[in-house]
């Protein structure tokens, strides 16, 4: 589970006194804020699919993008045989960085937080 910097949960559902679920996700309602505050259309579906598109047309990346996007394995062979490629996919994330501009973002955050 991750927490916000006050100890509460990003991301919750639960059931409201009528017995309907309620969702709160804290960062959506962020991102959707600040898309909106720039005059930009940008949804996290949009940047999820955008990121497997770069992943699929990059000859060295080609396969990993349901790696990526955290599918099931389908393949025997990616059920009981085989580990994930750790090292590649975390390459894959900072070439990623590259490619969509935001990867000094993530060394601000790292420095800001370690």
């Amino acid at each position: 589970m991750l927490l916000t910097n006050y100890g509460k949960a990003l991301k919750t559902e639960f059931l409201d006194a009528s017995n309907k679920i309620r969702k709160t996700d804290v960062v959506r309602s962020s991102i959707r804020r600040l898309a909106k505050n720039a005059e930009i259309d940008f949804t996290l579906k949009m940047l999820k699919k955008t990121s497997a598109s770069l992943i699929r047309n990059n000859r060295h990346y080609q396969g990993l993008e349901s790696l990526f996007l955290d599918h099931a394995p389908v393949s025997m062979a990616d059920r009981h045989y085989t580990t994930v490629p750790q090292e590649l996919l975390n390459e894959v994330v900072l070439w990623l960085g590259d490619e969509l501009g935001v990867k000094d973002v993530f060394k601000q955050l790292k420095q800001t937080v370690g």
